[in-house]
């Protein structure tokens, strides 16, 4: 027996509705040798969860290969790393802050998307923080620059990071 339904998605989310029915199917009980199972677009779904799962972790894993070779260290590519778990918490904390589904597809691209972001400025950041840096480590000193000088040049590399960021998602916005 198959079961077909659509769902008006401008008055509830399909995800929710097949969250229901999954429940109301748990409590039914089914003749022996029955089983009840969600195909169509739950199992493309599903499909495409598993793909993007493991795209994620093969290009996380890259981007720190490459990070490596580009910094020739450990350190500085883990500390780029941890800023793209740090915006993937933001992506989870804006989705419980306004309430909305996380859709697999279309969450998960653009968080992609914003890894992308944030491990260019990460670099561009850490570059422009090791160039600033007379002994190639950064740590906090008052005495290698006078105060405005500081000021002056974290925020050149701060409005380097915006300009960068401004021009991706121009580029974005106009595929």
């Amino acid at each position: 027996m198959t079961i077909k339904a659509n769902v008006d998605e401008t008055k509830i989310p399909a995800q929710l509705v097949r969250k229901q029915a999954e429940e109301l199917l748990a409590k039914m009980p089914l003749p022996p040798g029955y089983k009840a199972t969600f195909t169509g677009e739950n199992q493309d779904q599903q499909e495409s969860e598993e793909f993007l799962n493991r795209a994620v972790v093969i290009a996380l894993f890259l981007i720190f290969l490459i990070l490596v070779s580009l910094f020739n260290s450990v350190s500085q590519p883990f500390i780029i790393m941890s800023s793209v778990m740090l915006s993937i918490g933001g992506t989870f904390f804006g989705l419980m802050l306004y309430k909305q589904p996380f859709s697999i597809i279309m969450t998960g691209i653009g968080a992609i998307s914003l890894a992308g972001v944030v491990v260019k400025n990460a670099i561009v950041l850490s570059y422009y923080t090791k160039k600033l840096s007379p002994s190639g480590r950064v740590t906090i000193a008052r005495h290698w620059f006078p105060r405005w000088s500081v000021g002056t040049r974290r925020k050149n590399g701060q409005a380097l990071c915006l300009m960068l960021s401004f021009q991706e998602t121009t580029t974005i916005a106009s595929m």
